[in-house]
Protein backbone atom coordinates (compact mmCIF):
# COMPACT_ATOMS: atom_id res chain seq x y z
CA UNK A 1 0.00 0.00 0.00
CA UNK A 2 1.45 3.80 -1.12
CA UNK A 3 0.37 6.19 1.33
CA UNK A 4 0.38 9.75 0.66
CA UNK A 5 0.23 12.99 2.98
CA UNK A 6 -0.76 16.15 2.20
CA UNK A 7 2.11 18.70 1.17
CA UNK A 8 2.47 22.51 1.80
CA UNK A 9 0.52 24.22 0.05
CA UNK A 10 1.90 28.05 -0.52
CA UNK A 11 1.49 31.15 -3.03
CA UNK A 12 3.80 32.96 -5.06
CA UNK A 13 3.50 35.54 -7.57
CA UNK A 14 6.32 35.48 -10.31
CA UNK A 15 8.65 32.31 -10.65
CA UNK A 16 7.75 29.43 -7.87
CA UNK A 17 10.84 29.65 -6.59
CA UNK A 18 10.30 33.03 -4.99
CA UNK A 19 8.77 31.46 -1.76
CA UNK A 20 12.88 30.50 -1.38
CA UNK A 21 13.47 34.22 -1.04
CA UNK A 22 12.75 36.99 1.21
CA UNK A 23 9.53 36.42 3.88
CA UNK A 24 8.04 33.54 2.37
CA UNK A 25 11.45 31.64 2.52
CA UNK A 26 10.50 31.40 6.44
CA UNK A 27 7.03 30.26 5.91
CA UNK A 28 7.97 27.62 3.92
CA UNK A 29 10.22 26.50 6.60
CA UNK A 30 7.35 26.47 9.11
CA UNK A 31 4.81 24.34 6.49
CA UNK A 32 7.54 22.03 5.83
CA UNK A 33 8.30 21.08 9.80
CA UNK A 34 5.20 18.77 10.29
CA UNK A 35 5.82 17.20 6.87
CA UNK A 36 9.41 16.49 7.30
CA UNK A 37 8.48 14.78 10.78
CA UNK A 38 6.53 12.30 9.12
CA UNK A 39 8.90 11.07 6.54
CA UNK A 40 10.60 8.15 7.05
CA UNK A 41 13.38 9.38 6.12
CA UNK A 42 14.05 12.13 8.69
CA UNK A 43 16.58 11.04 11.09
CA UNK A 44 15.18 13.07 14.01
CA UNK A 45 11.62 12.00 14.70
CA UNK A 46 12.45 11.58 18.72
CA UNK A 47 13.49 14.95 18.90
CA UNK A 48 11.47 18.60 19.05
CA UNK A 49 12.14 21.07 16.31
CA UNK A 50 12.97 24.09 17.17
CA UNK A 51 13.46 25.79 13.98
CA UNK A 52 14.02 24.83 10.43
CA UNK A 53 16.18 26.99 8.01
CA UNK A 54 16.57 27.30 4.24
CA UNK A 55 20.36 27.73 3.64
CA UNK A 56 20.59 27.42 0.04
CA UNK A 57 19.00 26.54 -2.76
CA UNK A 58 20.00 25.59 -6.44
CA UNK A 59 18.19 24.37 -9.78
CA UNK A 60 18.37 21.09 -10.83
CA UNK A 61 18.17 22.31 -14.60
CA UNK A 62 16.50 24.83 -15.81
CA UNK A 63 15.73 28.06 -13.50
CA UNK A 64 11.94 27.44 -13.06
CA UNK A 65 12.30 23.56 -12.45
CA UNK A 66 13.02 21.88 -9.35
CA UNK A 67 15.16 23.07 -7.16
CA UNK A 68 17.27 21.14 -4.26
CA UNK A 69 17.44 23.14 -0.81
CA UNK A 70 19.26 22.26 1.97
CA UNK A 71 17.78 22.46 5.32
CA UNK A 72 19.15 23.42 8.63
CA UNK A 73 17.10 21.49 11.37
CA UNK A 74 17.65 23.06 14.85
CA UNK A 75 16.19 20.88 17.98
CA UNK A 76 15.38 21.68 21.43
CA UNK A 77 18.39 19.49 22.68
CA UNK A 78 21.41 18.09 20.68
CA UNK A 79 23.27 18.60 17.25
CA UNK A 80 21.73 20.25 14.10
CA UNK A 81 21.30 18.37 11.14
CA UNK A 82 21.84 19.12 6.99
CA UNK A 83 19.23 17.58 5.18
CA UNK A 84 18.93 18.26 0.60
CA UNK A 85 15.88 18.12 -0.12
CA UNK A 86 14.20 18.75 -3.87
CA UNK A 87 11.68 20.67 -4.28
CA UNK A 88 9.20 21.51 -7.43
CA UNK A 89 5.89 22.90 -8.53
CA UNK A 90 2.68 21.53 -9.58
CA UNK A 91 -0.31 23.31 -11.53
CA UNK A 92 -3.44 23.03 -12.64
CA UNK A 93 -5.13 19.56 -13.05
CA UNK A 94 -1.41 17.79 -11.96
CA UNK A 95 -1.50 19.92 -8.48
CA UNK A 96 -4.91 18.41 -7.98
Amino acid sequence: MVRTHSLPRLSANGPWHAVLRGPAREHLAEALAPWLARQRWFGGKARRIERIEIVDDAPVADADGPRIALLGVSYAEGTPELYALPLAVARGERAR
